[in-house]
């Protein structure tokens, strides 16, 4: 599986490599062999092979990382992770991805499985206007939390955009989005009641969804005029 590029030469190639390295976390494993030679010059011809593996991640995954559940909250040459209730950030080089020494991270669910919600209060645990230099630092449960406006923590009361209107279930839940989340503000989050999972996985995460909130929040959503 995977797409095969041809290059006339190797510097065209080295410098694919180098971008696809530099955005996404990635093993190269390289190799060479002579396909011929050259009667003029009396020079081997020379293929040169890259085979570039993709960590299987995108932006967004709930993943289990050390007996935890975390999102995906960017992907550069390594995978930055955040604690989705208590804003911990973290982050795993490709050493450690592909590492066979060390657990996988594993994805529990994707973006596919992702509800709306509707935000109706926000309750912050650390003063916005505090935030100095894209840096808040809050004294929370799991210790201290750094990060930008988005890993500022909160405890949001949210409802399903499809019960809007027509039950009053709503949830409270902790989340990472407190520094730009706002009454009115709709969200993606996973319910973690309705997320299908892999049956291989049950033992490993099945007492982790059990003891987690019903609702985890990924992201804000804004309106399609705000877009363009």
């Amino acid at each position: 599986d995977g797409i095969d590029l041809y290059f006339r030469n190797k510097n065209q190639a080295d410098r694919i490599q180098t971008f696809v390295s530099s955005a996404l976390p990635v093993k190269i494993s390289t190799s060479k062999k002579v396909v011929g030679r050259d009667v003029r010059s009396n020079e081997n011809r020379t293929e040169f092979v890259s085979s570039i593996e993709v960590a299987p991640y995108c932006r967004g995954d709930l993943v289990v990382e050390s007996n935890r559940l975390m999102l995906v909250d960017r992907l550069t040459s390594s995978l930055k992770l955040v604690d989705p209730c208590t804003g911990e950030t973290c982050e795993r080089g490709t050493n450690r991805l592909f590492s066979k020494k060390h657990s996988p991270v594993r994805v529990l669910t994707a973006g596919p499985q992702l509800v709306t919600f509707l935000v109706m209060d926000v309750d912050v645990d650390v003063d916005v206007d505090e935030v100095r230099g894209g840096v808040a630092v809050a004294s929370v449960d799991a210790g201290a939390v750094s990060g930008g406006a988005s890993g500022i923590v909160a405890t949001a009361t949210v409802v399903r955009e499809s019960d809007f209107g027509s039950n009053d279930n709503s949830f409270q839940v902790r989340t990472h989005l407190g520094g730009i989340l706002q009454p009115g503000d709709t969200a993606l989050g996973y319910d973690m009641a309705h997320v299908v999972h892999s049956s291989a996985l049950e033992s490993l995460v099945g007492p982790l969804v059990e003891n987690s909130q019903d609702i985890i929040l990924v992201r804000k959503t804004y309106p399609d005029a705000l877009k363009n």
